[in-house]
């Protein structure tokens, strides 16, 4: 799973925290050359998908990633 942007795929790396609180590491790669990490923060769901899948949710949410697609 990752999203792409404007020629950018875009990748969640990993995720850390607890039930209340959790950090999501994403990368940027453009022409196969990554380009940029960047951390988000969201408090996740006991009750919903895995955490990875959370963060791809959540990262969409923002308008930052407006228009970026599934991949």
């Amino acid at each position: 799973m990752a999203l792409s942007k404007d020629g950018q795929y875009i990748k969640v790396e990993g995720v850390a925290g607890d039930k209340n609180f959790l950090r999501c590491m994403v990368s940027f790669t453009e022409n196969e050359q990554r380009v940029t990490e960047k951390e988000y923060f969201y408090n996740p769901s006991m009750s919903a998908d895995n955490f990875i899948k959370q963060s791809y949710d959540h990262l969409k949410t923002l308008d930052e990633f407006a228009g970026a697609t599934d991949v």
